[in-house]
C-alpha cells in the first residue's frame, strides 16, 4: 500500500480518492500534506547557470563584427581594452560607427585624441584597427601613420587567437 512506503507522505491523491462519495472512509483519515517543492534541485541549477552566465560574459569586451569581414588570426594575442576603432569595410573607413573619408581620418584623429587628452581619461590611448585579412598594406598604412601623428601610444589590428 501507499502508506507503506516511505514517500507516502509527498505522494499526491486523487481526488476522486478524496471524495467521501467514493471513499467512505476519507472522512475519517487524517489530513495527508501537500507534495512540497524541493528548491534544493532548483537553486542548484540556478547556481550553475549564473555561474555559467558571469563566466561568458566577464571574459573581456568585443568588438562588433561586420558581415563579411574574415579577422586574421594571431598565434600570439591579448586581450584588448577597446578605446578608438578604426573599421575597414571595402574602400569604406569608419571611426567607431561613423563613415570618414580617407582625407578625414588624420584630422579626426588629432581631434580624438584632443580631446581624450582634455579629458585626462586613461582609456582611448590606443587605437585599434579592425580589417579584413585580404586588405593590402596599402589601405592599412595610412591609417598607421594617421595614428602616429595623432600620438596614439599603442596601433594594435583586430586579431582572431589560434
Amino acid at each position: 500500500m501507499i502508506n507503506d512506503r516511505p514517500m507516502s507522505e509527498t505522494t499526491l491523491s486523487s481526488p476522486l480518492l478524496e471524495a467521501s462519495v467514493v471513499n467512505p472512509q476519507a472522512a475519517k483519515s487524517k489530513a495527508r500534506p501537500e507534495a512540497t517543492v524541493l528548491l534544493t534541485s532548483l537553486i542548484d541549477a540556478f547556481s550553475i547557470l549564473v555561474i555559467y552566465l558571469l563566466i561568458n560574459f566577464s571574459s573581456g569586451e568585443t568588438l562588433d563584427s561586420v558581415v563579411g569581414m574574415e579577422l586574421p588570426s594571431a598565434n600570439q594575442s591579448s586581450e584588448i581594452v577597446i578605446d578608438t576603432v578604426i573599421k575597414v569595410v571595402e574602400s569604406e573607413y569608419f571611426i567607431g560607427d561613423e563613415a570618414v573619408d580617407v582625407s578625414e581620418i588624420p584630422k579626426r584623429l588629432i581631434q580624438i585624441k584632443e580631446q581624450l587628452v582634455s579629458e585626462e581619461s586613461k582609456k582611448g590611448m590606443s587605437l585599434i584597427i579592425q580589417a579584413d585579412k585580404n586588405n593590402s598594406f596599402d589601405k592599412l598604412n595610412h591609417l598607421i601613420l594617421a595614428g602616429g601623428q595623432a600620438g596614439f601610444s599603442e596601433i594594435k589590428f583586430a586579431v582572431l587567437a589560434n
